[in-house]
């Protein structure tokens, strides 16, 4: 993922996640634009999260189809062509992995020409949590060689 400053990172935490909130911080009926995402843990290795669930909502999305935009990977409505959506292009695009692992892409363009505070994991929040490997999923290294070997 890439942040609106360029900071890449990898999303490694399963759950459910905000992407972009405009503007950063709005209360529903004062949001423009909300996108959040579902990842889940997929596959044998730590990094195997995925995208299943993306929902886009707020008055932007509303002015396009009632009710925003709802997508699940592997069924039902899988993508979304480039839409604009007030000052925000989006696209969502469904794949899958060698495996058969079905996932969802989310792409944003155009979004550093909004004048608001863009909140979300692609905006300006902080996304150190996020792209932080969960406990389980660290390699203890040990330097230590047990006394008897010495």
């Amino acid at each position: 993922m890439v942040n609106i400053h360029g900071q890449r990172f990898d999303l490694m935490r399963p759950g459910r996640h905000t992407l972009l909130q405009i503007p950063a911080g709005a209360v529903a009926l004062d949001t423009l634009l909300r996108v959040e995402a579902v990842a889940e843990h997929l596959g044998k290795a730590c990094a195997d999260v995925y995208f299943q669930i993306i929902n886009v909502s707020g008055t932007w999305a509303e002015a396009k189809s009632v009710g925003g935009f709802h997508f699940r990977a592997g069924g039902g409505k899988e993508q979304l062509e480039w839409t604009r959506l007030g000052e925000v292009d989006l696209k969502v695009i469904a794949g899958h992995t060698q495996e058969g692992v079905s996932y969802l892409n989310l792409f944003v363009r155009l979004i550093k020409s909004t004048r608001l505070a863009i909140g979300g994991l692609l905006g300006e929040d902080d996304h150190e949590e996020a792209a932080s490997r969960p406990e389980q999923c660290r390699q203890v290294v040990s330097f230590l060689v047990p006394a008897a070997q010495i």
